[in-house]
């Protein structure tokens, strides 16, 4: 029988994972879902949240998940991992949003409903069908054994295999399987391990990068995988930058206009701090801001864009048409400043 703390701790697990924040959830995925729309993608995790999910839905970008895809049904059965789908998530552990029925098929349920111990879901159009939690928890370790579990984790494998550069992120690889993947990675392709302060195992293709997940999702990565000929290079040369700073706050924080032009510039100067790529969209909307301090600080970060050139443009003419005196003058300097510039992808950072 469930005991009372097991049952709490699931509980915990239920609800701590639907807190996600979809700006934040925004703002750590969609830099690099927007870079990979031209590869193939697989994203494996053994987190139950959505924050993927989210991200992909921002940017429109289809994902498969093994479910199959109904917008206007409440229950999804599963069919599956496409095997040369473009975009796969592969929640290994599953998903808030994932449910056992009583015959034991998988479903992912349209809007989530948090279910632990005892309890199971009853719905008045399929009244046959009784749903309970599919999470893999500790106090569930044997389920990894059920479907659709197998099946993800092969998945996992293949694509692993087939992968041209591997990265490891957000774990210490205490888990033998998933240290057992990364060795044959690192043995085959360029394989990244992340980590502020934890050294992969000693693999000689290994690539540490000590960068924290969120500055290595939003700047370094998609900034990598612009250039796909480029790719390993510039994780090389990333791997040269230390950051422990987080930056999904101050990206949040910066585009927030409800927040005070003080605290956005604050947020600017932290992203400046921490030589952040941020994406055209955003810096378009830095500098289009109706906030003139907001509009001066964000100049700062146009350089590091790969559409510098026409971001200082832009900015240039928001300062014309504002009659911006100041701005104007920095975005003079700023044009002779990308004029003597080197390339972005010969900058060590």
């Amino acid at each position: 029988r469930m005991d009372s703390v097991t049952r709490e701790a699931e509980w915990y697990v239920q609800h701590t994972c639907e807190q996600v924040v979809r700006l934040r959830a925004e703002a750590l995925w969609t830099p690099i879902l927007v870079a990979a729309k031209s590869i193939n993608l697989t994203i494996a995790t053994t987190n139950y949240d959505r924050a993927i999910e989210i991200g992909a839905r921002n940017t429109e970008y289809p994902f498969v998940d093994g479910f199959e895809e109904q917008p206007h049904f409440e229950i999804s059965d599963w069919k599956g991992i496409v095997p040369d789908a473009q975009f796969k998530i592969l929640k290994l552990h599953g998903s808030t949003d994932w449910y056992l029925s009583d015959n034991g098929d998988p479903v992912k349920l349209r809007h989530t409903i948090p279910v632990f111990g005892d309890f199971k879901l009853h719905s008045s159009s399929e009244p046959h069908r009784t749903l309970s939690a599919a999470l893999v928890l500790p106090s569930r370790e044997k389920r990894i054994t059920q479907r659709p579990y197998p099946a993800l984790l092969t998945a996992f494998h293949n694509d692993a295999l087939r992968a041209d550069i591997a990265v490891f992120l957000g774990t210490s690889l205490r888990d033998p399987h998933l240290e057992d993947v990364f060795r044959q990675c690192a043995r085959r392709i360029p394989t990244v391990f992340v980590s502020r302060t934890l050294p992969p195992p000693v693999e000689a293709n290994a690539i540490w990068i000590r960068q924290t997940a969120s500055y290595f999702l939003m700047s370094t990565l998609p900034w990598a995988i612009e250039s796909e000929s480029e790719a390993e290079k510039r994780l090389r040369i990333s791997a040269e930058k230390k950051v422990t700073d987080s930056v999904i706050d101050p990206v949040v924080s910066a585009c927030d206009e409800m927040r005070l032009p003080e605290e956005r510039c604050k947020s600017i100067d932290v992203l400046l701090k921490n030589d952040v790529r941020l994406r055209t969209a955003i810096l378009e909307k830095l500098i289009m801001d109706s906030n003139p301090p907001v509009r001066m600080f964000s100049l700062g970060l146009i350089p590091n864009s790969r559409e510098s050139k026409r971001l200082s443009e832009i900015a240039l003419q928001k300062a014309i048409d504002t009659n911006d005196v100041e701005m104007r003058r920095e975005c003079e300097l700023l044009e002779n400043f990308l004029k003597d510039a080197r390339p972005l992808d010969t900058r060590t950072k």
